[in-house]
């Protein structure tokens, strides 16, 4: 503000031309709230402390933050804390994939494959089987060209000794890797499979 007598508080009462911006900004920002019906996402905020040089950073972050704050991922304490079911963690998971859809307006993947691969690994090297399978299997269902996921699931079965579903898995990242450390785990799979 040019003038220090006057503030956020009382601007709406100067009628200066140096105030002008301010209070359209103001004016604005009441009509948008006013039409709430518009599905407009808003949000208008003061910064006291800043001038027109030193606005760009704040409002630029806040404005990404606020804009992308439906896309943070939610209970990510869930995701982290073993004592979390499985049941538990599938609903997460199937909340954020309606979540996804519904702004996207089509299906995404509710999370990056790695995460899910990661997750899915964890929980198998602490020996919670069947919520490493669930990860898996949520791989799977979201990322079906990827190689990773089928070798994971293979993991999960050859580490329960099922050595035919773990040979079925790493069959079928071979045939989308062509990859020979893919070909080599079958060879090694049918021995382990023809002993079983």
């Amino acid at each position: 503000m040019q003038n220090p007598e006057v503030t956020i508080e009382n601007v709406m009462k100067d009628t200066s031309d140096f105030t002008l911006f301010a209070r359209s900004n103001i004016n604005f920002s009441n009509i948008v709230k006013q039409n709430k019906n518009n599905e407009l996402t808003f949000k208008w905020r003061f910064y006291p402390n800043d001038v027109h040089g030193t606005i760009a950073f704040p409002s630029i972050m806040h404005g990404l933050i606020f804009d992308f704050e439906w896309y943070q991922m939610e209970h990510t304490d869930k995701f982290n804390s073993p004592d979390t079911s499985k049941e538990e963690l599938s609903a997460v998971i199937n909340i954020r994939t309606k979540k996804l859809k519904s702004y996207f307006g089509y299906p995404v993947p509710p999370y990056p494959q790695d995460l899910l691969l990661v997750l899915g690994h964890m929980s198998l090297d602490m020996g919670q089987l069947e919520k490493s399978k669930m990860f898996f299997e949520c791989a799977i269902k979201f990322y079906p060209k990827s190689a990773s996921v089928y070798d994971s699931m293979a993991d999960y079965f050859e580490r329960n000794s099922d050595y035919k579903n773990a040979l079925h898995f790493v069959t079928k990242a071979f045939e989308i890797s062509g990859e020979e450390n893919h070909s080599q785990r079958i060879k090694y799979l049918k021995v382990k499979n023809s002993k079983g």
